[in-house]
């Protein structure tokens, strides 16, 4: 077995108020030369008046960057798959 696909025993440490995390419906992305910065939105609209807050930021080198679109591609389209297949059809006698 390949070194890359050997699995990894990481554990993640956290402090308990990171763990429950934070709602974001926005985002943001910024290219730099050496890093993509996303920044994840809360935005609420009260009667017409939009506020909005940074919920996280988050700094990746471009190929962490290339390796998390390719992992959301995947998981959003095996989620559409899962939710928006069609049913088999019966062959036509």
């Amino acid at each position: 077995m390949a070194e890359e696909n050997k699995p990894q025993n990481n554990q993640l440490f956290a402090k308990p108020e990171d763990l429950r995390g934070n709602y974001a419906n926005a985002i943001q992305i910024t290219v730099q030369d050496r890093d993509i910065v996303l920044d994840f939105i809360s935005s609420v609209n009260v009667n017409g008046h939009v506020t909005s807050s940074l919920a996280s930021r988050v700094f990746l080198n471009h190929f962490v960057a290339k390796d998390l679109a390719k992992l959301l591609n995947g998981v959003i389209a095996k989620w559409e798959e899962s939710k928006y297949a069609l049913p088999p059809t019966e062959p036509k006698k």
